[in-house]
């Protein structure tokens, strides 16, 4: 079995999914976590082992790979993860782009906003349009297929990816999920699994 060590910080935004893949999978990794104060970060880009200077990136065998999404792409794909057909495989691609898209979007006004003003204003427009429009997508996206996951008849990619936008919208700005009954029961669905619901006891609280 390949040795896998995924290295981000200490919270779960763009690295979450990626050990969600491996824990519903039952793949042992290696969860290297920076502190969100950035020093070991800074360490470890002056070492000059991060290809772009950014995480997180992963490493099999020793082989480094960087780029979130081809990171969740590669780990899927080992692991059964990644659909059971082309079709399969584009509504996961559909589906965990359209994540991403909320992640950035939150961006500023969970950490990059600095100034209460404008932080205010970018909340807003999260709360009353950004959020809405794509999880409103996400909602008939999943209510079309229905064995109640995004593709096909189990657990996949997708289903990870969004569980862990919704887990991080809500613990910060809970009323933006309220009004999607389908992503709310996959993310109870999500947490119910024997395998994810003991990681998400054993795994450091975060905001993000």
């Amino acid at each position: 079995m390949p040795s896998y060590k995924l290295t981000y910080f200490d919270c779960r935004f763009y690295g979450e999914t990626t050990r969600l893949i491996f824990v519903a999978s039952g793949t042992e990794f290696e969860d290297i976590l920076l502190h969100m104060d950035h020093k070991d970060f800074y360490v470890l880009k002056s070492t000059g082992k991060l290809p772009l200077g950014q995480v997180p990136i992963l490493e099999v065998d020793g082989r480094l790979m960087c780029q979130s999404r081809a990171i969740q792409r590669y780990v899927a794909r080992e692991v059964g993860k990644y659909g059971s057909s082309n079709g399969e495989a584009a509504t996961i691609d559909e589906v965990t782009e359209t994540c991403d898209e909320l992640l950035e979007n939150a961006a500023p006004w969970l950490y990059r906003e600095q100034d209460p003003e404008k932080k205010a204003a970018i909340r807003k427009e999260y709360l009353e349009e950004k959020g809405p429009h794509r999880l409103s997508y996400l909602e008939k996206k999943l209510q079309s297929n229905p064995s109640g996951y995004f593709a096909g008849s189990s657990l996949t990619l997708a289903d990870l990816a969004v569980f862990n936008i919704l887990d991080i919208l809500n613990d910060n700005m809970p009323e933006v999920i309220t009004a999607y009954p389908s992503l709310l029961a996959l993310k109870a669905k999500v947490a119910a699994d024997e395998k994810i619901a003991k990681y998400l006891t054993t795994r450091p609280k975060t905001e993000m």
